[in-house]
């Protein structure tokens, strides 16, 4: 069985994304949440999903999606498209539950739109995007430093911006933390961060 990582514990709200663009932040037109706890090694089907009408439809059905990169980036063949397709965006009423598998394990979260960078003239998908919204800066710095043991980032970094954002705690960042690859594949965190919002910002993209 594969065994997989997991992201950190956040209580997230898929209406912030409303706030957080009344706050003027330039991110994807994505939106999402995760659950509040995931857990660790838990086993996913060898079937993944395509992203050709049927298979959207599938996964809007069953709330899943399921990708895998343990081979490099995805191939639009090998997710039902055409060479010179573009891949549509992937909206849900309810939260999707996404998992990515690599060579060294899972990524699972929850979200409610999915983006795929994608163009005409190439035929392969090397980047899936979604996103986090961190209720409080507290449960924004649990998430980061979850993602040092889960994804590899640096430890010095992280802890180096969080001691910023809390030496200034009503400031803002916009902040890329070193991509993390222990998986098998490299994710990155875009943070934006603003000590005066409602909520904060992790702009998350999963490349091959």
């Amino acid at each position: 069985m594969r065994r997989g990582r997991a992201a950190a514990a956040l209580v997230l709200a898929t209406a912030v994304s409303i706030s957080v663009t009344g706050c003027g932040f330039s991110i994807p037109p994505l939106s999402g949440t995760t659950s509040d706890h995931t857990t660790q090694g838990t086993p996913v089907s060898d079937t993944d999903s395509t992203l050709d009408p049927a298979g959207i439809q599938q996964i809007l059905d069953s709330g899943t999606a399921r990708f895998d990169l343990t081979g490099g980036a995805l191939r639009k063949a090998d997710v039902g498209l055409a060479v010179d397709a573009i891949v549509p965006d992937i909206s849900s009423p309810r939260p999707l539950e996404l998992t990515i598998t690599g060579s060294g394990g899972q990524l699972r979260a929850r979200t409610d739109r999915l983006r795929f960078l994608s163009t005409a003239t190439t035929a392969e998908i090397p980047t899936i995007y979604y996103f986090l919204t961190a209720a409080d800066p507290d449960a924004l710095f649990a998430l980061l430093r979850d993602g040092v043991g889960s994804y590899g980032f640096d430890p010095e970094s992280v802890e180096a911006w969080i001691a910023a954002q809390q030496a200034d705690p009503q400031g803002t960042s916009s902040y890329a933390l070193q991509p993390g690859e222990a998986l098998g594949f490299r994710v990155t965190y875009d943070v934006r961060y603003d000590g005066g919002a409602s909520a904060q910002v992790v702009i998350v993209s999963v490349t091959a």
